[in-house]
């Protein structure tokens, strides 16, 4: 059985496919995705405040006036690789900005997000068209 048949099942025996569910039904060390969860609590209990800790720094936004006088919102801190191929730093946005070298990384980073975004959902054509109308919007 792969992954999706398992999650399939996991709906149909609990009726909805949330995480909490997955995790209920992963809990017996003979369910299939029993290997797929951290089980030992001291290391899930340090995994999940690494988590919430990333989430408060996601959370800080900054405001700005633009040239039209209205207030926007951004992340006070950006995500940038750090030296561990899996690890990043968040630094201070502007300064992100600012930096010629970690600028251009940004934007390369946001271009691939983008065109992964793109990829994802452009075969629904109702949301693709929802979003091709908000972006001509923007731009008029």
């Amino acid at each position: 059985m792969n992954l999706r048949d398992e999650l399939m099942r996991v709906r149909a025996e609990h009726g909805a496919l949330t995480p909490a569910n997955v995790v209920e039904s992963a809990r017996e060390a003979d369910s299939p995705l029993h290997h797929r969860f951290e089980w030992d609590d001291t290391i899930a209990a340090e995994q999940y405040r690494l988590s919430q800790a990333a989430e408060i720094i996601r959370k800080v936004k900054v405001s700005y006036s633009t040239a039209d006088n209205q207030r926007r919102e951004v992340r006070a801190f950006l995500p940038v690789r750090g030296d561990e191929p899996t690890a990043s730093v968040y630094e201070p946005t502007d300064e992100v900005l600012t930096d010629p070298f970690t600028s251009k990384l940004k934007l390369q980073e946001f271009e691939r997000e983008w065109k992964s975004f793109k990829s994802r959902y452009e075969h629904l054509r109702e949301f693709r068209a929802v979003l091709l109308a908000d972006l001509e919007g923007q731009v008029a």
